[in-house]
């Protein structure tokens, strides 16, 4: 009886992991031809920059985190809030940076005003739990 019901889960999970895959792609095929190679370039220059973000905020703390909590199931309570205040510290951090940058002019305006915006979304990364 478990078995059946395992397998629906699965296949619930993997459906919507797929649906969700094709839909981003189209979203990006769809903006990245409306809006042309010189007007995208800033778009995909900051989903990079926050990909290499999200690592950064990752930091391995999940693995570390389901390692412990593996290893006692008692040290949830206790880990989880020290990981995810490490995990938005370093966000905020990187938010500072992306506004720093866009405040000093390093970069194209077009691109120094989408990090900000794209660093916003890293402080929430530490609150999806997978």
């Amino acid at each position: 009886m478990a078995r059946p019901r395992l397998l629906r889960g699965l296949i619930l999970l993997l459906a919507g992991e797929g649906i969700s895959r094709l839909l981003s792609f189209l979203a990006i095929a769809l903006l990245a031809r409306r809006l042309g190679d010189v007007n995208w370039a800033p778009v995909a220059v900051a989903l990079t920059i926050t990909q290499f973000g999200a690592l950064l905020v990752e930091s391995g703390m999940r693995l570390y985190g389901a390692r412990e909590v593996a290893r006692d199931h008692t040290a949830a309570a206790r880990i989880a809030p020290s990981v995810v205040a490490t995990q938005v510290i370093v966000g905020l951090v990187l938010l500072v940076c992306a506004v720093v940058v866009d405040m000093l002019g390093v970069t194209r305006p077009e691109l120094g005003r989408l990090l900000p915006g794209y660093a916003v979304s890293l402080i929430a990364l530490p609150f999806f739990v997978p």
